[in-house]
């Protein structure tokens, strides 16, 4: 009977949330107006991100409104769940002006369990941008990392809204600054350094892409680490993200200062 009672009981809850779903009426100006900051409750979820109406181990937030253009808007989503360890990620969507979802894609995801993954976006130029990969494995039981990889990815929101993944890059982790293929620099930070350090910057862009150096004492230097493959006669700018590009740039505009 107790069972019995619990199973009707479920039932009229279940109803009842339906019924006051369907008296709520939201439109898309509604569901802007919740960025920044606001819970996206299940009458959104629903409506416009296309999702069932009890999301498990989900809790959605208004992070901030990206872009509006004349034929997009594009918006950041974050979720929070528990799925064998603390998890929390961030989506891109794009929308039509009048409310049809377009496109959506993670940018950003952090894991941790025994092992540990962190997918973060990284820089924006306009409609193009980059988000980095970071995944550990280790030992949980002595707090030792075993394994490291990087990944970036750079992609991009097309005129009409789509989202579509250009290109995918392993950057060695064992590099001497793998940042500089994903992560802008601080121009304030390079006076510090000396112009060695700063050479070795702008020669380790290029020696990740395999250029062959000509100079012995390049060569030799790049030469001592696993992960350098001379292939490449020339490395032009073009070969470079936007990124590399930037750090290039600000690493010369330094050293031609000194």
């Amino acid at each position: 009977v107790m069972h019995n009672m619990r199973y009707v009981i479920t039932i009229i809850v279940i109803i009842q949330s339906f019924a006051s779903f369907a008296q709520k009426e939201v439109n898309f100006d509604d569901f802007l107006n919740l960025f920044p900051g606001k819970k996206i409750d299940s009458v959104y979820q629903v409506k416009f991100l296309e999702q069932g109406y009890f999301p498990q181990y989900q809790t959605l937030g208004a992070v901030r409104i990206k872009d509006r253009t004349h034929s997009y808007i594009s918006l950041i989503i974050q979720s929070d769940c528990f799925a064998g360890g603390m998890c929390e990620s961030q989506e891109l969507y794009t929308f039509s002006n009048d409310g049809n979802l377009i496109d959506q894609y993670e940018i950003q995801r952090e894991k941790a369990d025994c092992s540990f993954s962190s997918k973060k976006l990284s820089e924006f130029f306009d409609s193009l941008f980059y988000t980095v990969t970071i995944e550990e494995e280790g030992d949980c039981s002595i707090d030792l990392i075993t394994k490291r990889k990087i990944s970036i990815e750079e992609i991009e929101i097309t005129q009409d809204g789509e989202i579509e993944v250009k290109s995918q890059r392993i950057i060695p982790s064992n590099r001497n600054h793998p940042n500089l293929s994903y992560q802008r620099l601080e121009a304030g930070k390079l006076n510090q350094l000396d112009e060695d350090k700063l050479a070795e910057m702008r020669n380790e862009i290029f020696a990740s892409y395999g250029y062959d150096f000509k100079t012995a004492r390049w060569k030799n230097f790049f030469e001592a680490f696993s992960w350098y493959q001379p292939s490449k006669q020339s490395v032009s700018k073009d070969e470079l993200n936007l990124i590399e590009q930037y750090n290039l740039e600000l690493i010369v505009s330094e050293e031609n200062t000194r």
